[in-house]
């Protein structure tokens, strides 16, 4: 929406809404909504630990809904940063002004032409963002008492049990291997130039 309308009052608002997200530290934030929220709102009061999702389903989301909040914040203004720019570079091509010259509906054009030629550079940054994503939840785990693998890592360094530390590492690289193979086969389906013969 920010890029069909660039200069508008809803571009204005997402770019600094977007600027503020990236900017904000997930310590800092996760930390501000815990005080925000659980503190002085009382929406959600018990904001550590983890419930199977078998146990209770609305209790495990309700134990998620802060922690993925916190870690998927700068990680979605990236996004839409690089979706709006990507986005902006496509709509300013010859084939775009011929698609609506021919009298195709704007909507159509938007999600088969711009959009779909535009996602490679996002597909790119969701791949690198995995990464990001491991790095950030050892901290977020922290916060909110989460018992996952980056706090498991996290314990197994102050412990020093190498074995566990590196079969961490080495799942944690394998999935970050696989994930920018999907990105790749990705690449495939968004551009038909990109495959293999």
């Amino acid at each position: 929406m920010s890029a069909l309308r660039p200069g508008s009052r809803l571009d204005i608002v997402a770019r600094i809404g977007g600027l503020v997200a990236l900017s904000l530290p997930s310590f800092w934030l996760g930390t501000l909504i815990i005080v925000i929220f659980s503190l002085y709102l009382r929406w959600l009061p018990n904001t550590g630990g983890f419930v199977d999702l078998t146990q209770d389903p609305l209790a495990n989301l309700s134990l998620l809904l802060f922690p993925a909040t916190t870690l998927g914040l700068a990680l979605a203004a990236a996004t839409m940063r690089m979706t709006r720019s990507a986005m902006l570079d496509v709509l300013g091509a010859d084939y775009i002004r011929t698609a609506t010259a021919k009298g195709l509906w704007p909507a159509l054009v938007v999600r088969r032409h711009v959009l779909k030629n535009g996602l490679i550079v996002v597909v790119t940054l969701l791949g690198i963002q995995v990464g990001q994503l491991f790095g950030g939840a050892v901290v977020v785990e922290e916060i909110f008492s989460v018992p996952g693998v980056g706090r498991m890592l996290l314990a197994a360094i102050v412990q020093r049990d190498y074995a566990l530390v590196q079969g961490a590492v080495l799942a944690v690289a394998v999935l970050f291997v696989a994930v920018n193979i999907a990105v790749d086969v990705l690449y495939g389906y968004l551009d038909p130039r990109i495959r293999l013969g």
